[in-house]
């Protein structure tokens, strides 16, 4: 994330990989100062909000220890660079001033490349890291962790994923319980299971129960949160969204809060077998972590 005193606009950058930049994007409705910093194959602006402060902030949204996003991330800092000249840049994973001035001692610009671009392949520093490393200036980069909260939530999370095959096992336990005691809510478990490796969304679950059980009524008339919904997953595409995430939870909560109790419940066990499904690829951290605390869950 970048700070510098240019002007009031807060624009939203997406480190894209290579297969995911676009070049026919509409940039026309851009601010075309933005537009010519931002090299289209290397990423897209996806966001732009014209604010009251004296600032313009650049947020760079990439995928970590990924080699390709993180050299289109290098690529953006450069453009950035020579469109506004040097300015501060704030990263994850640190905390205060990070001094890269024991690299300005190395005068040989291919071995400092060589260095960083191994270390940037084997995932062990990040595209930030690697512009500092081979930059001829010292740059201005400083971590916005606190290393404290920091820790403690890492501490967590691997706490979370160790105890992973115990909270599916007592998951199991609960969905068990719920088959047993209604046999439309096992053939309603049993369609969502078989299709769950394709899907993993229980709102589209929803439309196919509407689909197969027309009498429950499940559809985007009865309800408009399931329009909402598929609008936003439109929107959405392939990125993966904290603030996504947070609208999905709400839009699944008004739908539970008004399903009739005969569905309530099996819809309840597969949010729950949804959220499982993410914490077993790593993905949604600080939902998972909320979600295991409201119920309880111990490692």
């Amino acid at each position: 994330m970048f700070g510098i005193r240019v002007g009031v606009w807060w624009v939203l950058l997406y480190c894209a990989l290579p297969i995911m930049a676009n070049e026919n994007l509409e940039r026309t409705f851009f601010p075309q100062k933005y537009v010519r910093a931002v090299p289209a194959h290397n990423g897209i602006i996806d966001h732009i909000s014209n604010e009251t402060a004296d600032k313009s902030v650049f947020l760079i949204r990439d995928i970590h220890a990924h080699y390709e996003a993180q050299k289109n991330c290098v690529a953006i800092i450069n453009a950035l660079e020579q469109s506004y000249g040097s300015m501060p840049c704030y990263v994850e994973g640190y905390e205060g001033n990070m001094d890269f001035s024991p690299f300005g001692v190395f005068r040989d610009a291919q071995s400092k490349k060589k260095v960083g671009d191994y270390y940037l392949k084997n995932g062990k520093i990040s595209g930030e890291e690697y512009s500092a490393i081979v930059s001829s200036s010292v740059p201005n980069i400083f971590g916005l962790e606190n290393r404290e909260l920091y820790e403690s939530n890492r501490k967590v999370f691997k706490e979370i994923i160790s105890s992973n095959q115990v909270i599916l096992q007592e998951l199991e336990g609960v969905r068990y319980s719920i088959v047993t005691q209604n046999t439309e809510t096992e053939k309603i478990l049993a369609e969502f299971d078989r299709f769950l490796h394709e899907t993993h969304d229980p709102c589209t679950f929803l439309a196919l129960c509407n689909i197969q059980h027309p009498a429950l009524e499940i559809n985007s008339d009865a309800y408009p949160e399931l329009a909402r919904y598929m609008q936003a997953q439109e929107i959405r595409k392939n990125i993966d969204s904290k603030v996504f995430e947070e609208e999905h939870r709400e839009i699944l909560q008004l739908i539970e809060n008004r399903l009739p109790d005969a569905l309530k419940t099996a819809f309840g066990a597969i949010k729950v077998h949804y959220t499982m499904k993410q914490i077993a690829q790593d993905r949604f951290e600080g939902v998972v972590i909320s979600l295991l605390q409201g119920m309880n869950f111990t490692s």
